[in-house]
């Protein structure tokens, strides 16, 4: 599956000490990387309209709640 297979290709990039704890308060911008509480370590994709990111995660993209 191709997010799967985007995840692969970003994690080596990726510095988890770097990431973020999410917050449904926080505003993030895209690449910021996030650590949510079930899905673990993310990146921010886009932003998807007011209060909204869309954000990879190992097991595929979810849209989060934002400032």
């Amino acid at each position: 599956d191709t997010e799967r297979k985007e995840w692969q290709d970003l994690q080596p990039s990726m510095d988890s000490s770097k990431a973020t704890d999410y917050s449904m308060s926080s505003s993030y911008k895209v690449k910021a990387l996030i650590n949510h509480p079930v899905f673990g370590l993310g990146v921010v994709q886009r932003l998807v309209g007011p209060r909204k990111i869309e954000v990879l995660f190992e097991e595929g993209k979810k849209t989060m709640r934002c400032k």
